[in-house]
């Protein structure tokens, strides 16, 4: 068993970049990890603290939800509030700045860069929003894995797909769904 606690740090930054809007996000955790189990069948615990990996994400709308400010947004959200598609790119990278001790399988850390390139289409219609993301996960290798072995991993490829009903501003219901395979 895991018992894991996160505190995490963000900053995102919202801005025009050619003509769309676009994010950039970066995301900073610290971590306090506890593992249980059997090891060679008898019970066995270990824990680790410190860093997470470093994520940092850079997003952008290709169509709909352009940038604007102040008055000029009110009016825009007011034109198209009845009917509205949204589609998006991001990419979001993993950088290896996680606690990672080489000589112990369980870490914080991955010793790796992860890249996770994605689509994604929003559709809301009066108080329904329909949401539908693909993305694919590509790891590159840990050569430093336990006992000097290397990791190596396939892509992931994952999607996922949520339907909200937005009752009042704040106040919303949704379902989703998710798939990965790899």
């Amino acid at each position: 068993t895991l018992d894991l606690h996160t505190v995490a740090a963000s900053y995102l930054h919202s801005f025009e970049f050619l003509g769309r809007s676009a994010r950039f996000d970066l995301v900073q955790a610290y971590q306090y990890g506890r593992w249980e189990g059997l090891l060679e069948g008898k019970p066995a615990s270990t824990s680790r603290t410190g860093m997470a990996d470093t994520v940092i994400r850079l997003s952008m709308n290709l169509v709909g939800a352009p940038p604007m400010k102040g008055q000029q947004f009110r009016d825009y959200r007011a034109s198209v509030k009845e009917c509205e598609t949204i589609v998006g790119v991001g990419l979001t990278t993993v950088l290896p700045t996680g606690r990672y001790l080489k000589d112990r399988l369980l870490n914080l850390g991955s010793n790796r860069v992860t890249v996770r390139p994605e689509f994604g289409i929003v559709h809301n219609r009066g108080p329904w929003s329909f949401e539908w993301d693909l993305g694919v996960y590509l790891f590159s290798d840990n050569d430093s894995f336990y006992q000097g072995n290397t990791l190596e991993q396939d892509p992931l490829f994952a999607t996922q797909a949520h339907v909200v009903y937005t009752f009042r501003p704040g106040l919303w219901g949704g379902v989703g769904a998710a798939f990965g395979t790899g």
